[in-house]
């Protein structure tokens, strides 16, 4: 019984020690969207982000973030009076620097599944139609650029940059742009939030 109580009191203090150096926390953010593509410009369409977050320092400059996101992404096309509105969870995976207490920057990449997608032309959607042309792929991969001012240590103001590595369109269509790697249609985004961590 003695030997029991000893290893699970063990256990129980690696864990808590272990713990103790993650930092978790939620981030709220405003989009701004447009798809690179698609033959329109401009950061007209906005968006929502919200999500959790779980941060590990690896040294005092460094760490690792995990997050579990969704995003609000899309474009809005004034000429042809189209928008389009694509819902994503994304898990980005971001390794931070910073140079300072209060500033650090972060680069990664988000897997991230398509959960929802629209697409208004003129007022009347047209989603199904674009599925059955030309839709929307199911997986994505977004490279991230991330800047983040830290108000206090539990307070911080985020700026992001996303942008996709790979085609979003199941084919290249008319109007494409030359992406890292092919030629297709990639979201491209600006993102501004808030940040609370423990």
């Amino acid at each position: 019984m003695k030997k029991a109580i000893i290893i699970i009191s063990l256990i129980t203090l690696c864990y808590t020690a272990f713990c103790q150096d993650f930092k978790f926390g939620v981030r709220v953010a405003f989009n701004l969207c447009q798809i690179d593509g698609d033959a329109t410009g401009g950061y007209k369409k906005g968006g929502f982000n919200a999500g959790i977050m779980a941060s590990y320092p690896f040294t005092r400059q460094f760490s690792g973030e995990l997050e579990i996101n969704y995003a609000g992404l899309g474009a809005k096309n004034t000429v042809e009076d189209q928008i389009v509105n694509t819902g994503y969870i994304e898990v980005p995976v971001l390794l931070h620097f910073a140079p300072t207490s209060n500033l650090d920057f972060g680069l990664g990449l988000a897997p991230s599944v398509l959960v929802n997608h629209t697409t208004t032309e003129n007022g009347v959607n047209v989603s199904d139609y674009i599925e059955s042309v030309n839709g929307y792929r199911r997986f994505a991969m977004p490279g991230i650029i991330d800047a983040r001012f830290w108000l206090n240590p539990h307070i911080g103001l985020n700026v992001r940059f996303e942008y996709s590595l790979f085609n979003i369109r199941n084919d290249k269509i008319s109007g494409s742009t030359k992406g890292l790697f092919d030629y297709g249609q990639y979201h491209n985004v600006l993102s501004f939030g808030l940040i609370w961590r423990s």
